[in-house]
C-alpha cells in the first residue's frame, strides 16, 4: 500500500476510536450520574439478520466493533464501581 493509503486508513481508525471512547465515557458518566450499579449489555450478533436499512447505512451497521466497545465500556465502567456483564448469545438467562 501506498503512503497516502495507510494515512487514510490510520485516520479512518483514529477517528473510529475516538468515537468510541467519548460513547463509552457519555455512557459511564450517565450510569454513575442515575446511580445505575450493573450494566448488562446483550450479545446483538443476529440483530442484523433480515434487515434492510439502506446500502450505506448496513455498510456503517456491518462495521461496528462491537467487541471494543463492550471491553471499553467494561473498564470505564469499573472505575466508577459499577459492574458490566455481557450476556452470552446462546444463554437465554434472567437475573433475579
Amino acid at each position: 500500500t501506498s503512503k497516502h493509503i495507510r494515512k487514510l486508513y490510520k485516520r479512518k481508525h483514529d477517528s473510529v476510536t475516538d468515537y468510541l471512547h467519548k460513547v463509552t465515557r457519555y455512557l459511564a458518566e450517565y450510569c454513575r450520574e442515575q446511580g445505575i450499579t450493573c450494566v448488562i449489555a446483550g450479545d446483538i450478533r443476529n440483530i442484523r439478520r433480515e434487515k434492510d436499512l439502506g446500502h450505506r447505512t448496513n455498510q456503517k451497521f456491518h462495521s461496528l466493533p462491537y467487541n471494543r466497545i463492550y471491553i471499553m465500556l467494561e473498564y470505564k465502567l469499573k472505575r466508577y464501581g459499577i459492574r458490566f456483564i455481557k450476556q452470552p448469545a446462546n444463554k437465554k438467562s434472567r437475573l433475579n
